[in-house]
């Protein structure tokens, strides 16, 4: 089924590379992260598709696919954004060369990585944003020990760091999960959650 081999794929891409990034600091990996790009973009091809092949996708792979994705956002984030509102830079205010040095942590650097950063982004909300649609599987979301959080962090960022249609795939599911009744006191327990979103409204 190609869901699941896609998804088992995903999983070695994402061990290799934590492997290489750990114990191996040669070049020559470069390859890698646009494997895992092309790797979520497949996926997503493959959830064009009614909300029952959803359910039935979601029930083979869904709670590992979910654990994968919220990894690629945890990492995109880290590697390549610029903290939030670090005490050292104003980041508004910066001079570009030292707003463009915030991106340049990953291996490459430079327009490139940022681009590959933002498509990687938007291909894994794209997917969450997919399964949101389902009603069935919102409430898997919402209790999801980090997505939530991971949600909150895409949202703080301006649109210059993290692209506008990521942040709308991310309001998008977090408006389905409170259109779900049993994921109200969820998203209400949040301890960031309902401020970010006001925020983000305004």
């Amino acid at each position: 089924v190609a869901d699941a081999a896609l998804c088992r794929l995903l999983s070695f891409l994402l061990f290799k590379e934590y492997s290489i990034d750990k114990f191996d600091s040669r070049d020559g990996h470069n390859c890698l992260p646009e494997e895992i790009l092309r790797t979520c973009q497949l996926i997503e091809m493959v959830y064009r598709c009614s909300k029952a092949k959803i359910t039935e996708s979601f029930q083979r792979v869904g709670p590992d696919l979910l654990r994968l994705l919220c990894h690629i956002i945890r990492h995109q984030i880290d590697r390549y954004a610029p903290p939030l509102n670090p005490p050292e830079l104003d980041y508004e205010s910066a001079p570009p060369d030292l707003k463009q040095s915030a991106f340049d942590t990953s291996i490459g650097g430079g327009d490139n990585s940022e681009a590959q950063r933002d498509t990687c982004l938007l291909s894994a909300t794209r997917i969450l944003f997919l399964y949101a649609r389902v009603q069935s599987l919102i409430e898997v979301m919402a209790h999801h020990n980090k997505l939530l959080s991971l949600c909150v962090s895409l949202i703080n960022y301006p649109i210059d760091v993290v692209p506008f249609e990521v942040q709308h795939n991310v309001l998008f599911i977090l408006a389905n999960m409170a259109c779900c009744r049993s994921c109200v006191l969820t998203l209400s327990s949040h301890d960031r959650l309902m401020d970010t979103v006001v925020l983000a409204a305004d």
